[in-house]
């Protein structure tokens, strides 16, 4: 397809943007792994014509999202299967951010004991990143 304002493809370009896109189906979509593959060194493809090809060339564009897209339904399938399964880490990760407009909040529990028996119990709503840390602080200052 020639869309206003650009030079037609070549042969050659044609045949480099159709064996791109079929290597971009071989390797899931990855850029890189698609170039570094054995037909992408082959015909030295580029992430730089990649790019212009992605920005100049809407019909190349599109079958990329299309591709991207594809892997996305992959994962989702294979992430509802894990949740189906009652894969802990999927249904974690499934109320943690599917369900946040239903109140659904990553919270961490936390209980120190101190030496004299006294205890403290604190409920932090914060990523766990963030607690671990904290934790890792308070730990220290022990």
């Amino acid at each position: 397809m020639v869309v206003k304002g650009t030079i037609p493809d070549t042969e050659e370009v044609a045949a480099k943007k159709a064996m791109m896109l079929q290597c971009l189906a071989d390797n899931y979509g990855l850029v890189l792994r698609a170039i570094e593959s054995k037909e992408g060194k082959k015909l030295k493809l580029n992430y730089g014509a990649h790019r212009n090809w992605m920005m100049a060339d809407p019909v190349y564009r599109q079958k990329v999202d299309d591709m991207i897209e594809l892997k996305r339904d992959f994962v989702e399938k294979h992430f509802q299967e894990c949740v189906n399964a009652h894969e802990p880490s999927c249904v974690n990760h499934a109320a943690r951010y599917l369900l946040r407009k239903r109140g659904y909040e990553v919270t961490e529990r936390i209980s120190l004991e101190g030496g004299d028996g006294d205890s403290l119990k604190l409920e932090i709503n914060l990523p766990p990143a963030l607690v671990a840390e904290a934790l890792k602080k308070i730990r220290e200052v022990r």
